[in-house]
């Protein structure tokens, strides 16, 4: 969403830019969720309902394999940020519904990371998400299997370097799980999807 003053607004040089040449950063108040001390027992019910409706507007993320861009704001409600390598789809081809399953399929992962093993929510099972049932494609499985623990190996012991991807270690903290937010619908109707 734009902030017309600020679209409106001169640059240096007196010129007024057109809107499609401005880019508005805000500020979002929350936790990364690797960093979250509490999260609502629906949390992940809510991120796919977040996630549906950016789809819905033929938005994908692209990013989401990363706990940092998925921030659990103020009021427990998960949030999205680092748009850098989002992709806007005006046709719903094949390489849009690539794109749709990947984040799916991050935010799956995410759930099962925080709800296995007894870290979810007391007396529930891991909880399955909308994207649990995805799976990689051929080429993904191939890069997994060889490429990257030869790409990991180069990076780590050899460079010893690492990507800077913040990451909640397995060993926990783990969040406590707070009251739900409630349905996720709600969520829906004010994305306007």
């Amino acid at each position: 969403m734009r902030d017309a003053a600020a679209v409106a607004a001169p640059s240096l040089d007196g010129r007024v830019p057109a809107a499609r040449d401005v880019l508005l950063r805000s500020w979002l108040d929350g936790a990364p969720l690797h960093e979250a001390r509490a999260l609502p027992r629906d949390f992940f019910d809510h991120l796919d309902a977040l996630v549906e409706a950016l789809h819905a507007r033929g938005v994908c993320h692209n990013d989401l394999h990363k706990e940092q861009n998925v921030v659990v704001a103020a009021d427990g409600a998960p949030a999205l940020i680092d748009f850098q390598l989002a992709s806007v789809h005006g046709r719903r081809g094949r390489l849009f519904a690539s794109r749709v399953r990947d984040d799916l399929r991050h935010v799956a992962k995410h759930r099962r990371r925080y709800t296995r093993d007894g870290r979810g929510p007391a007396g529930e099972a891991e909880q399955r998400g909308r994207g649990s049932e995805l799976k990689r494609g051929g080429v993904a499985l191939v890069w997994r299997r060889t490429g990257k623990p030869l790409y990991n190996w180069l990076t780590r012991r050899v460079l010893r370097t690492r990507d800077g991807e913040a990451r909640r270690p397995s060993s926990g903290p783990w969040p406590e799980w707070t009251a739900p937010l409630g349905a996720p619908d709600a969520l829906r109707r004010r994305a306007g999807s």
